[in-house]
């Protein structure tokens, strides 16, 4: 297998999330602080995961990941949308025992608003054809231009909602969940996050940071 590297807070991102054993960690940890009201698992054969998912000009911009995932007792369903930090981001301003992160206003609220209406128009016509509720669709989305049948958002949109449906099936609720994912050194102090539109925090050390060493993307680690 060709070895795979990479820097920074994408790497860490993606190292989480193409590994069968972080990605456990990491449903562990959600479970723990997000105090979920039923536990999920995160992993092979339980969620979809989206790395990067682009959404064209919408207002949604390029979210680090959407996940989708459900309670282990397959009631309840989360699109769980999340932006990924890592300790040498702009974003974390303060001294090192009283540090601050805050997210730009597209990040924070209107990328959740957006797909929290969208969630709503794939709740509604879960199981239809995209192409009957384009105007929904336009508007959920805030774009200036209607949604039309061939175009690449179209094409990513229908693949986007296929996969919804295939997942979660007809009748269970779907919420969503906006979180803030923030990787810092092991040891290092706490950072504060005071979120404004309902987003949730979770911090994890890496190893990495402390060296700002090149981040092995192994799907066995």
């Amino acid at each position: 297998m060709a070895e795979v590297i990479g820097y920074g807070e994408d790497a860490l991102t993606l190292s989480y999330l193409i590994s069968p054993t972080k990605l456990s960690r990491l449903s562990n940890q959600l479970q723990r602080e997000l105090v979920l009201p039923s536990p999920i698992t995160l992993g092979k054969g339980t969620t979809v995961t989206f790395y990067r998912p682009s959404f064209g000009r919408a207002q949604v911009g390029e979210p680090d990941f959407i996940i989708f995932a459900k309670t282990k007792d397959k009631q309840k369903g989360y699109w769980i949308v999340g932006e990924s930090k890592w300790d040498h981001s702009d974003e974390i301003k303060g001294p090192a025992r009283n540090r601050r992160i805050s997210l730009n206003h597209n990040q924070e609220i209107v990328r959740v608003n957006v797909l929290t209406r969208l969630l709503n128009v794939w709740a509604q016509h879960r199981g239809e054809g995209i192409e009957g509720y384009l105007e929904e669709i336009t508007r959920a989305l805030g774009l200036q231009n209607p949604l039309r049948q061939g175009t690449v958002l179209f094409s990513i949109l229908k693949d986007f909602f296929h996969r919804a449906t295939e997942f979660y099936g007809d009748k269970i609720q779907v919420d969503m969940q906006a979180l803030l994912v923030v990787f810092k050194p092991q040891g290092s102090g706490p950072i504060r996050f005071d979120p404004r539109e309902g987003s949730r925090m979770i911090c994890i050390n890496s190893e990495y940071i402390n060296t700002d060493a090149y981040v092995p993307l192994d799907i066995r680690r």
